[in-house]
């Protein structure tokens, strides 16, 4: 969430490591490695970083950041139709998509 703050977003939605875009990660180097931001930091400044790489393109970081973070939940019976008795399946969905999902633990 720092980074994507940092950036103008409001949240960060997700973030995984790999080669993904080879020609475009080969093309630049590596400058940060071992990064570690805590919930006490306020600004990339903040969180620990080394400027020397002992890793490859392999575990670049790939993030997908939003600019509405917002929640919201909804409740569902067993036909999918929406329910307000207080019971049912549990159904969430982000401002930033249409996408609606449940959530498990």
């Amino acid at each position: 969430t720092l980074i994507c703050k940092q950036m103008g977003f409001n949240c960060s939605m997700s973030w995984s490591y790999g080669l993904n875009y080879p020609a475009i990660q080969d093309s630049y180097s590596i400058i940060l490695d071992d990064v570690r931001c805590g919930p006490g930091n306020k600004t990339f400044g903040d969180c620990l970083y080394s400027v020397e790489e002992n890793c490859g393109h392999g575990e670049d970081v790939f993030m997908s950041c939003a600019g509405d973070c917002t929640t919201s939940f909804s409740l569902v019976d067993r036909n999918g139709e929406p329910t307000t008795n207080g019971s049912g399946l549990l159904l969430a969905s982000q401002a930033s998509s249409t996408k609606k999902g449940t959530v498990c633990d």
